[in-house]
């Protein structure tokens, strides 16, 4: 007898689904997805800065997966996510798509503390504002170079000096800066 006609079967890969984006750090999403597939040898991971439109392939996880992390984004930012999952030979449908936004990073430490003395009770203090992400900075002084530090001054965004007026004739003052915003202070300049 005769062979019959061969026949060819394409099965689809089912979309994953419920995919959630949680920003973990000011540096990176962490993705969940339920896997609905068993067919699937992995997931494209695919990011965009705005919904619906403009995504890439970032990354990709295993088969079976049900999480990944996205990782060295920018702090403060609203990243937009789909998957799908693959094989060798065929992709499913995206999922639905996720957002979050990293958390706001600790600004990094001003440096170069400069201090010059005006006169008898007026001394000048400049420094290098090294973020773009701090809401001002406070200014520290002490009679002691190494404890008794107290807050005399804050000071807002973008600033890189501060004269002290409230100084007393013959003594010795220390300085110290640090930069603020709502995530925390970051590390102070070095003493002067």
């Amino acid at each position: 007898s005769a062979y019959s006609d061969e026949a060819f079967a394409t099965t689809e890969l089912a979309a994953p689904s419920t995919l959630t984006a949680l920003g973990s750090s000011a540096s990176t999403i962490d993705l969940s997805w339920t896997d609905n597939s068993k067919a699937e040898t992995g997931f494209s991971i695919e990011r965009s800065l705005t919904a619906s439109t403009g995504f890439a392939v970032v990354g990709s996880a295993a088969s079976d997966a049900v999480t990944f992390t996205d990782t060295g984004l920018e702090d403060a930012t609203r990243y937009y996510y789909r998957i799908q999952a693959v094989n060798a030979t065929l992709k499913s449908e995206y999922s639905n798509e996720a957002t979050d936004t990293t958390w706001l990073a600790v600004p990094d430490d001003p440096s170069n503390l400069s201090v010059s003395v005006l006169n008898t009770c007026t001394v000048e203090l400049k420094w290098r504002d090294r973020s773009d992400n701090e809401s001002g900075f406070e200014i520290y002084r002490s009679i002691s170079e190494s404890f008794g530090f107290a807050a005399i001054e804050s000071l807002p965004e973008g600033t890189q000096s501060y004269t002290d007026t409230s100084t007393n004739n013959n003594t010795t003052y220390y300085y110290k800066v640090l930069a603020f915003n709502d995530a925390g202070r970051s590390g102070y300049t070095s003493t002067e």
